[in-house]
């Protein structure tokens, strides 16, 4: 079976993913999604895969230069964050609320079909669950979650080295184009958590790789990119942002292409893009009932989706590209100043800065100016690298202008800029879109160091960037204040003021990071929630193990469900986790309230937590027929 002659890294990520759709869907269809069966299914896999490249697996190895500054200095970036997704528990907020629980409930189902809603993030694409789904089951527990996004990160800068390559770059010059890809510092701290954007960057990097090989209509290599793309569109919705690029590149390649030639292979080229277009849709099938069974619409109730699209008018994506922009623009002097001077240029183009139809309507997301490069994974500002990329855009420019253009070079920053307006036209604006924005700068990074290294003093320019860059990751990911390297106790008072409070605001950290070689790992659960760490374990000491029959819903404000799943599988309590709407006389109710209160027909149990938040209280509400236990 001929393919594009791809890297065996690329081979080994996407023929994985493949696998792991297709056997996800199979298993769950007859209800095994269970560890016997995806173990005995991956292990045939990875047995089979390593026999069928098992030489070209050594002849990748025997290449690898460890002497090289380069390779050292990746292979350094690689361990530190292999160490640190190892050694620390999975604690974002967004893993807490809606990625674990989401697995925990397939898990306790043995399948994904699901016929009531159990989370309010339930509409959203399931693929990058998929995999943190077949983790949890192989190893039995969540340590090795983090592969999911670590292996994705690797990935991500090893592409980006080839696509250098690919673009004419010599080995020197992808080098330097990976460890700049590498030091990205979103992606260096999304690298060690369990959500799914560092997925969503390897499948768009993935996919303009796989665009750029396409030579020749051969369907087989239509089908791997139509399984990048389908399986990228199940990952997040974000995806079709990024869609552009890969297929820009295609459709440019087309336009370059002799008539005659097109002519000639119309057909094979018909097929190849009516294979791929059916696959695409064939892979989003299942979950797209799913979602209109339980919903009615294909993207989610209706309130979900839209309240994350923006109103399109002129003045709302002006307005959008300041703001996300200034994102990774830090001032930790004069910000006061510069805001002013931003609210000045909404009044002067006539919109509000916090407008709802462009911004999310919450209090927490009003636009303020960041003050530092803050180590955490959700809004780390990636200032060198934006800066890298607008000083290439200039030199493009000129370029373009006398005609000296690379038409490749070109194209892929042209898309890359196009998927960052986009993403500025459709998404609303708030704190967190550093994250969403990883795809823009892993592509835009590219064409920037290849345009800017072809003069001596650009070259210059990209090794300055470059120093800072590495400098800046290793900071960043020693002091992750999710899970450092390094306890915060001793420095803490100097940085307190550029610190964050739970929500992303300017404020007091709710709890000071500790080092995850000294926290005990479940206390590194509720990092991002520190204050319902003592409710929630009264709550579970309270449970018995006594009566099975008895079911648990959990009604939490904020949703932070995945530490109760934790606990009670810690402490062997083998009740069933039923979705609010489907309890019963016999279910136990864990709930978050404003204030303790009872319940008529149960006996009820509250907890205060050891800080004045809005939902203050963890409290457990038993029937009274339970309350013995």
């Amino acid at each position: 079976m001929k393919d594009l002659n791809l890297h065996l890294l690329v081979k080994t990520l996407l023929y994985w993913y493949i696998f792991i759709f297709i056997s996800t869907e199979i298993l769950s269809y007859f209800r095994i999604l269970e560890r016997m069966y995806i173990f005995l299914a991956e292990s045939f896999f990875w047995i089979f895969f390593l026999f069928l490249y098992r030489n070209e697996t050594i002849e990748v190895v025997r290449s690898i230069n460890f002497y090289s500054k380069k390779t050292l200095a990746l292979l350094i970036l690689f361990s530190l964050t292999f160490v640190q997704g190892f050694s620390s528990a999975p604690n974002s907020a967004d893993s807490m609320v809606y990625h674990l629980p989401r697995i925990m409930y397939w898990v306790q189902e043995k399948t994904l079909f699901q016929d009531v809603i159990r989370n309010v993030h339930d509409y959203m694409p399931p693929f990058g669950h998929y995999i943190l789904l077949h983790l949890y089951l192989i190893f039995g527990n969540d340590r090795f979650l983090f592969f999911s996004q670590w292996s994705g990160y690797v990935t991500t800068v090893v592409i980006s080295g080839l696509i250098a390559r690919n673009l004419g770059a010599n080995r020197q010059i992808s080098g330097l184009t990976s460890l700049l890809v590498a030091t990205i510092p979103v992606a260096v701290l999304q690298a060690t958590n369990t959500t799914v954007d560092m997925v969503v960057t390897v499948l768009v990097v993935l996919s303009t790789y796989l665009a750029l090989r396409l030579n020749e209509p051969r369907i087989f290599d239509y089908i791997l990119l139509s399984f990048s793309l389908g399986l990228g569109v199940l990952t997040k919705q974000i995806f079709l942002i990024y869609f552009p690029i890969p297929i820009g590149i295609i459709l440019v390649k087309f336009l370059t292409v002799n008539k005659r030639q097109i002519l000639s292979k119309g057909k094979k080229i018909l097929m190849s893009l009516l294979i791929g277009f059916s696959i695409i849709i064939l892979i989003q099938a299942r979950f797209i009932s799913q979602n209109l069974a339980i919903y009615g619409h294909i993207a989610g109730a209706k309130v979900d989706y839209l309240g994350q699209s923006t109103q399109v008018t002129f003045v709302g994506i002006f307005s959008n590209l300041i703001k996300n922009t200034m994102l990774n623009i830090p001032l930790p002097l004069f910000a006061k100043e510069a805001e002013n001077v931003i609210l000045s240029i909404h009044k002067l183009i006539g919109i509000d800065i916090n407008e709802c139809s462009t911004t999310f309507c919450d209090e927490d997301f009003k636009f303020r100016i960041v003050r530092a490069i803050y180590p955490q994974e959700d809004i780390a500002s990636n200032s060198f690298h934006l800066l890298l990329i607008v000083v290439a855009g200039i030199i493009l420019l000129k370029q373009f202008i006398n005609k000296r253009v690379n038409y490749l070079e070109i194209t892929i920053y042209s898309l890359a800029l196009l998927s960052y307006v986009l993403f500025s036209t459709l998404v609303k604006w708030q704190p967190f879109h550093s994250r969403l924005q990883m795809p823009f700068f892993v592509i835009g990074t590219i064409p920037s160091v290849l345009v800017l290294s072809k003069f001596k003093r650009g070259l210059i320019f990209v090794r300055s960037i470059l120093y800072l860059s590495v400098f800046l990751a290793l900071l960043l990911i020693f002091l992750n204040v999710l899970r450092p390297y390094v306890s915060y106790n001793l420095f803490y008072e100097s940085v307190k003021s550029y610190t964050f409070n739970f929500r992303g605001i300017p404020g007091s950290f709710k709890g000071i990071p500790e080092s995850f070689f000294s926290k005990p790992r479940t206390l590194q659960y509720f990092n991002s929630r520190p204050y319902y760490l003592k409710p929630y374990i009264a709550v579970i000491n309270s449970l018995s193990d006594k009566n099975t029959k008895a079911s648990v819903a959990f009604d939490l404000s904020y949703g932070f469900e995945y530490p109760l799943w934790h606990f009670l599988k810690e402490y062997n309590l083998n009740y069933k986790i039923v979705p609010n709407s489907k309890k019963t006389a016999d279910t136990i109710i864990i709930s978050t309230q404003e204030k303790s209160y009872k319940l008529l027909g149960y006996y009820t149990e509250c907890f205060k937590t050891d800080v004045e938040i809005q939902y203050s209280y963890v409290c457990i509400s038993k029937p009274d027929y339970l309350r013995r236990y």
